[in-house]
């Protein structure tokens, strides 16, 4: 890792310094004049919100973090490989699909 981009939260920090702290790295926030650099982790954590968390807080009860985590893997499987995307850089691929073809090109 060369370099870990954060939104200055306090939640993870003592866990992110240790992670990145034996490496050769640097951590630094995004750039407050420029909000875009933090807008596609901002989106989808409103889409995973809104399409998942919304759903599945108002169906079930959960009392494990492990289930929780099953169900997040699910839908970032869904999200990934079949949700498709209507994004101006997207046209309707899927993340896969747009990961693969650059790294074909990339090849």
């Amino acid at each position: 890792m060369q370099r870990a981009l954060t939104n200055q939260g306090n939640e993870y920090r003592s866990a992110l310094i240790r992670l990145v702290e034996p490496m050769p790295s640097s951590t630094r926030g995004p750039n407050r004049a420029h909000s875009w650099t933090n807008a596609f982790v901002e989106r989808l954590q409103g889409t995973i919100l809104s399409e998942l968390w919304r759903i599945e807080f108002r169906q079930r009860f959960f009392t494990r973090v492990a289930t929780m985590q099953d169900v997040l893997d699910r839908y970032l499987a869904f999200y990934n490989h079949q949700r498709p995307h209507l994004g101006h850089r997207t046209s309707g691929r899927t993340p896969a699909e747009i990961f693969m073809q650059v790294q074909e090109v990339s090849s």
